[in-house]
């Protein structure tokens, strides 16, 4: 039964519907994976989400659900993601927090807000200093801070000080873990380890005068620090820039492409895109191309398909290197599959 369930699961999860947000005409609207609009593109922007996706019309926002219905009209002078259930909008004046019916749950007194709901808690700013916010509108921990960052788990990053122009920002600025209560930690990596984060999951960073490269836990050295630009590990490989050419190291330390591409792309379902002569194609975790460069533009593959840029219009194609939506839309770069 167990297996036959896991089976079950696998089957719905491929077939799930994807969409991506493309543009047309100059105008926003969304697609599904058979390149068919769910959504018509009548919108001057649009950012897809899960649930309710915010648009844009004659510079104000508002919100539509996924078959393109106004769930809530376009009347905010700006409008963010809703994140656990509760969305911050902006009336012209201040910062506010909506439900999925547009009603008003946390009044509009906020000068800015950053990140939405995490954990129960958002980062608000009122006179230039940040705080947070409980889901009832409570301040639960004063805007006294310079910068604050979301709540991981029961811990939040936060920074005290003044930022002087001219100088370096770390000097003046004291970081810190705080607490939902309010109590605040010292921010190193030991107290980082036990609160925070569990231990990193790609190797740290190092550099020298001749540039950066990658180090494991115990410091020995995976990538030697001669790089102009080196990536984090994804999917077990790292690109590196020398001399204006990209290469990729495993995570034992050996070249397994070696530095020839002009660009590449972190590795995402298996392939990077790379440029070539000012072309884009694709290549494998070993190096080998399997999607040869004749495009003009290519970004990372998600959900098995990949933006392309053809003659001046974009499109996307299939881990086969195959076009499964033409070309015929305007270039947006941003436009992916979820």
């Amino acid at each position: 039964m167990r297996s036959l369930v896991i089976i079950i699961i696998l089957i719905l999860t491929s077939c799930k519907t994807r969409f991506a947000e493309v543009k047309f005409n100059n105008k926003f609207g969304v697609i599904n994976h058979k390149g068919i609009f769910v959504v018509q593109p009548i919108w001057d922007d649009l950012l897809l989400d899960d649930k309710y996706s915010i648009v844009q019309r004659d510079s104000l926002w508002g919100y539509i659900d996924t078959k393109g219905k106004i769930v809530i009209k376009p009347k905010y002078n700006d409008a963010d993601y809703f994140y656990e259930g509760l969305a911050a909008v902006n009336n012209g004046d201040k910062y506010g927090f909506i439900d999925y019916n547009g009603d008003t749950i946390i009044k509009f007194q906020f000068d800015d807000v950053n990140w939405g709901f995490t954990n129960g808690l958002s980062v608000v700013r009122i006179n230039d200093k940040c705080g947070y916010v409980n889901n009832k509108g409570k301040i639960v921990i004063p805007c006294k801070y310079f910068n604050c960052y979301p709540f991981h788990k029961n811990f939040a990053q936060v920074e005290e000080g003044y930022f002087i122009e001219g100088d370096t920002l770390n000097e003046w600025l004291q970081n810190k873990l705080i607490r939902k209560s309010g109590i605040t930690y010292k921010n190193d990596w030991n107290v980082k380890q036990k609160f925070l984060f569990r231990k990193e999951s790609y190797p740290g960073s190092i550099e020298s005068n001749k540039g950066r490269g990658r180090i494991k836990e115990n410091g020995d050295t995976i990538i030697p620090p001669v790089y102009s630009s080196v990536g984090n590990f994804t999917e077990g490989r790292s690109i590196v820039c020398y001399k204006g050419k990209w290469g990729v190291y495993n995570k034992k330390g050996k070249i397994v492409v070696q530095l020839i591409y002009d660009g590449l792309t972190n590795f995402s379902e298996g392939l990077s895109a790379f440029t070539l002569n000012k072309k884009y194609g694709f290549i494998n975790k070993n190096g080998q191309i399997v999607i040869p460069p004749i495009y003009d533009f290519a970004s990372s593959f998600k959900n098995r398909l990949a933006y392309i840029e053809l003659n001046g219009k974009s499109g996307f194609i299939n881990k086969k290197g195959k076009i499964v939506i033409l070309p015929k839309f305007d270039i947006y770069r941003q436009s992916t599959f979820w």
